[in-house]
């Protein structure tokens, strides 16, 4: 788009006389070469801008739910507006909220998480909470970045945009699901109110997304202009191996705990070390107890009134998947391109992984501490999550 606006920019000053005379009036070819500049002009508008029905979903959509998911880490517990307070409620998470001494208070912030944990602060179910917002951060941060910082050279029209945006599509459909599978729970607690607007934007947002990428497939817009892959990679070769590589081993393992949290939860993994610790800690056992087990004979009358701790465990491993999923998206599915633009897509997506990455090795490194006095070693998790969201800064910002 800049290269069609120079061009026009050259052809408004050769109609000027060179010697420093006054400008005599453009002609015939002149005039046409000028309206042909500016068709190509709005032609590379209409290719390069995102359609401004995605922009509004996305912006009011995901805005909003990245500033729930801002407060899930930052200000855990607080409720945004009346009809988030029963959801706080609902979920146990108020508890972790109090702003009783004015400004001294912590306020479900960063100071609330401690050393050590016990019955009745709960540091396993605070890091659930809050690596639930930072995962969500990640999803929803995906979606919004194009539409408030779109870069130069990502266009629209040349469908940039269609392996991110497809999977924020079965993000924002899955996590309808979830919320819609505890909806009954939810309106029997009065939490009915936030639920029924989380599924209105996550659906709205899906179906606009959808009908704009099912568009502009079916559309003539994507008559690219023809350019040269210079990466000196196959078209359809993925942009970084190394990057792949770290991803498939990270990511999958993440995937893997999360897959159990999501639809087996309370199950150990008995080849993972410690994995029952980790149940425990998190609170697993009190509202999913496995069959069969002593901790199902101690807990199953009462795991019901629990099952809005089972929604946050859950929520938080459904968001985990997800963000896993923007990962697999860019380091596998995303190709150099036949117009070698895959490296500036890949590259403007890993900052955005990097930066939450970063910021869930922060998360993980404060509850340490809680999580060595309940005998789990963090360690491991430390470590892998810092070698990946090493690797995209690398990749991302280098």
């Amino acid at each position: 788009m800049a290269a069609v606006r120079r061009k026009k920019e050259r052809l408004v000053r050769s109609t000027d006389d060179s010697s420093g005379a006054k400008p005599t009036a453009p002609s015939v070819d002149v005039k046409k070469k000028l309206a042909s500049a500016e068709n190509d002009l709005r032609k590379a508008k209409k290719l390069h801008l995102i359609p401004w029905p995605v922009v509004a979903a996305v912006t009011f959509c995901s805005g909003f739910m990245w500033v729930f998911a801002m407060r899930d880490v930052f200000s855990t517990g607080k409720h945004i507006n009346a009809l988030d307070m029963p959801m706080q409620k609902f979920i146990n998470s108020e508890v972790f909220y109090d702003d009783s001494k004015g400004w001294k208070s912590q306020k479900g912030g960063i100071s609330i998480i401690q050393g050590y944990t016990t019955d009745a602060n709960n540091m396993g179910g605070l890091l659930l909470r809050k690596v639930s917002g930072v995962a969500a951060l990640a999803v929803h941060s995906h979606k919004l970045a194009p539409v408030l910082f779109q870069p130069d050279d990502l266009h629209w029209g040349y469908g940039h945009f269609d392996g991110i945006y497809f999977a924020s599509v079965i993000s924002n459909l899955a996590i309808f699901v979830l919320y819609h599978n505890y909806y009954d729970d939810m309106k029997s607690a009065d939490a009915d109110g936030i639920a029924n607007l989380v599924l209105i934007l996550l659906l709205t947002e899906a179906m606009i997304l959808f009908i704009a990428l099912l568009s502009r497939k079916i559309s003539n817009i994507s008559n690219k202009v023809k350019m040269i892959n210079t990466s000196g990679k196959p078209s359809n070769a993925i942009v970084a191996r190394i990057v792949g590589r770290t991803v498939a081993i990270v990511s999958s393992a993440i995937c893997l705990i999360a897959i159990r949290d999501l639809f087996f939860p309370g199950q150990v993994i008995s080849r993972i070390p410690r994995d029952d610790v980790y149940l425990e800690w998190t609170g697993a056992f009190i509202h999913s107890p496995p069959i069969d087990s002593p901790e199902y004979e101690e807990n199953y009358l009462e795991a019901p009134l629990f099952v809005g701790d089972k929604f946050v465990s859950q929520l938080c491993a459904l968001h985990l998947i997800l963000s896993c999923l923007m990962k697999f998206t860019t380091a596998f599915f995303i190709k150099v391109g036949k117009d070698g633009s895959g490296k500036k897509k890949c590259k403007y997506f890993w900052k955005i992984q990097a930066i939450t990455g970063l910021l869930l090795l922060f998360i993980f490194r404060l509850f340490a501490g809680a999580a060595t006095s309940a005998s789990l070693d963090l360690r491991w998790h430390l470590m892998l999550i810092g070698y990946e969201a090493g690797m995209f800064c690398l990749y991302g910002f280098l």
